[in-house]
């Protein structure tokens, strides 16, 4: 397999490249549960279009090694590459088996599984900032503080949050445990959606086990 099929791309293989990441993004758009809708709720129709069509170039780049190995190896078993040498056989098995995003895909979950739910665990919600008009900051928050605690409720992931605030209403006041001490917050209303809210904008914290 040679460095030309890389840098040359053939009609073919450009074709299965975009066809590909074509197939991808719209998995990664289009399917719920993955997420990637809410991510890009506040996306206008043109910024999410450029998006889209964006994450398809970068993926069919991505593919492209992947595809090279694999036309390659189909190729050398339908007997159009009679004699490869074995450079060329070891570098289309390692472009199809590992440069690709599926193969990225893998170790990076499978990184963040270990370093969120072996290494690490959750372990509060760091504060990142607030709102226009946010009672948690009048009540003293500050942005890096980390909150453990509602109501001597246990707070280590965002569900915990939701959940000592359920049955609340705005105006209450809850008391909330950070690491820099406890303040007296009173609750708000998102104006978005009407939900009962503590007023700060938050990220997951992870300590070590």
């Amino acid at each position: 397999m040679s460095l030309k099929a890389l840098l040359k791309p053939s009609k073919k293989s450009v074709f299965i490249d975009f066809v590909l990441s074509s197939v991808w993004v719209c998995l990664l758009f289009f399917v719920p549960d993955l997420g990637f809708q809410k991510a890009f709720a506040g996306f206008d129709a043109a910024r999410q279009a450029a998006v889209f069509a964006l994450n398809i170039i970068v993926l069919a780049v991505l593919f492209h090694p992947g595809v090279c190995g694999l036309l390659f190896l189909y190729g050398r078993f339908s007997g159009r590459n009679k004699n490869p040498d074995r450079l060329s056989l070891y570098a289309s098995v390692l472009f199809l088996t590992v440069l690709n995003p599926v193969s990225f895909s893998v170790v990076y979950s499978a990184y963040t599984y270990l370093n969120t739910s072996v290494i690490n665990e959750p372990c509060g919600l760091e504060v990142t900032g607030f709102p226009g008009l946010s009672s948690a900051r009048d009540a003293g928050l500050r942005k890096g503080d980390a909150i453990t605690s509602v109501d001597g409720y246990r707070i280590d992931t965002t569900e915990s949050l939701f959940q000592a605030l359920r049955g609340k209403k705005p105006g209450d006041v809850v008391s909330v445990r950070t690491d820099r001490g406890v303040f007296d917050v009173g609750l708000m209303e998102n104006p978005e959606n009407h939900n009962t809210v503590l007023g700060v904008n938050v990220k997951q914290k992870y300590c070590r086990r």
